[in-house]
């Protein structure tokens, strides 16, 4: 399996995911699209109204977000992987497998200066790391970016102007943030 299906299958496993953690099933789904074609959408725009209204406001996160978060988290994909149908359970961890050697993500905390805030965080986007968000400005007008990066990314970043540190992030998840 190449890295681009794994990468797809699991996106579709982790909506499939949301829908049932969430109480929703594809009925619902059809029923979102339903009112998306009664309101006169059709084509791509059923697809902006999907996402605009969702599940009461609610709705899983897009692909670039889930690439940034949950593909990155191998414990909630290896859940996922094991409750993929039986016949896709090899290939999927075999790939997830050598993604997770290949790319090694650190979750790390970047201190910058804002006058590169926007430089560094293209700079992560080109190398096929995932910035998460801005965590704080501090009082020295710095800003601090949490990201999924690899080991050399990290040592790029060290070298970078305007990066004032790079270290790991003390929180392990999401929710323990305080924004």
């Amino acid at each position: 399996m190449t890295e681009g299906k794994m990468v797809d299958r699991l996106y579709q496993l982790y909506q499939l995911d949301w829908l049932m953690s969430h109480g929703y099933s594809l009925t619902h789904v059809f029923n979102v699209l339903q009112a998306a074609e009664e309101a006169g959408k059709k084509g791509r725009q059923k697809v902006v109204y999907f996402f605009g209204h969702g599940f009461d406001g609610q709705i899983f996160s897009g692909f670039e977000e889930f690439c940034a978060t949950e593909l990155t988290d191998g414990n909630y994909i290896d859940n996922l992987i094991e409750r993929a149908p039986a016949d896709e359970q090899d290939a999927l961890d075999e790939a997830y497998g050598i993604f997770k050697a290949t790319y090694g993500f650190l979750d790390m905390s970047i201190n910058v200066s804002p006058e590169e805030e926007q430089r560094i965080l293209n700079l992560i986007r080109d190398q096929q790391c995932y910035p998460i968000g801005k965590i704080c400005h501090m009082t020295d007008g710095s800003v601090v970016i949490r990201a999924k990066l690899t080991e050399d990314m990290v040592q790029q970043l060290k070298k970078e102007p305007g990066v004032i540190s790079v270290q790991k992030t003390a929180f392990l998840s999401p929710s323990e943030e305080v924004l």
